[in-house]
């Protein structure tokens, strides 16, 4: 439980931990940029109609936006990922054939896409810097998370498609390791750092969090469509489990904010001025 201890981050720390929402957001989509490319390779071998320069193209923006914004270019960024965004805004409201249901998830869908945009509105006043080289062997890495995910989801939840599934195995995995990796005794000032990488967690986490809660209807719509090739019970109860998962992710990384940002709160702040010599002393 987050209890009194509680304490908010400083500004520097929350404007830190906006920028790696922005990358971790950016980076989820720019990892899916090589796929986007071999199905571009494949669509050449099909009749012309059949290609939309839009869904097709329009993918491609989110590798230039992520280096844009590991390098500083703020606007630029913003400008590549709205571009990005053109396929869901031209898909909302047409509920994939489902209703209400499939409305309500494209519109979270919409929602979570634009989230590195609302970073980088942050951003725009309060700059925050990055280490490109880390974010640059990040990428490799979420080419081949993702799709693991994306395949460990189908696996769970089949024959029942799981929208958003990969996100959420992506992020649980993600939350966990990094708290087992914070049990280990601080060392150093370690311990007294402001809680950047918690709170860009745990902001994530909430952002995924709520699209898989608004896309639940629509996991209903499909395990009824499908329920008749393998049952439905085992993809709601994996559905049920990710959103826990979520759930309890999200509150181990605010009270790991809290702890954290106490701890640095009560850290000795050093001089910034030299201190007067004691009385009587020339």
């Amino acid at each position: 439980m987050i209890r009194g201890s509680w304490v908010w981050p400083r500004a520097s720390a929350v404007n830190e931990a906006v920028l790696r929402v922005a990358l971790l957001a950016l980076l989820a989509n720019a990892a899916r940029v090589p796929f986007q490319v071999v199905w571009l390779g494949m669509l050449a071998a099909r009749p012309p109609e059949a290609f939309d320069p839009v869904d097709e193209l329009t993918p491609l923006v989110w590798l230039p936006a992520y280096l844009a914004l590991l390098y500083g270019r703020v606007r630029a960024a913003a400008v590549l990922a709205s571009v990005g965004l053109a396929p869901s805004v031209l898909d909302l409201g047409t509920g994939s054939g489902f209703g209400w249901q499939g409305r309500l998830a494209d519109v979270a869908g919409l929602a979570f896409d634009a989230l590195p945009l609302a970073a980088m509105a942050v951003l725009w006043r309060a700059p925050a810097h990055a280490r490109p080289r880390a974010w640059l062997l990040a990428l490799p890495a979420a080419v081949v998370a993702l799709p693991a995910a994306q395949l460990t989801a189908w696996l769970a939840s089949r024959p029942v498609p799981d929208v958003g599934g990969a996100y959420c195995v992506s992020y649980v995995i993600a939350a966990a390791g990094y708290l087992l990796w914070m049990c280990r005794p601080p060392r150093g000032s370690a311990g007294r750092a402001q809680p950047v990488w918690p709170l860009a967690l745990a902001l994530i986490g909430a952002a995924v969090l709520a699209q898989r809660v608004a896309t639940l209807p629509l996991q209903a719509a499909f395990a009824t469509q499908f329920g008749a090739w393998g049952g439905t019970r085992r993809p709601l109860l994996v559905t049920a489990g990710e959103v826990v998962a979520l759930v309890v992710a999200v509150l181990l990384l605010a009270r790991r904010v809290g702890q954290q940002s106490r701890r640095a709160s009560l850290a000795p702040v050093p001089p910034t001025t030299p201190p007067d010599p004691p009385v009587g002393v020339p």
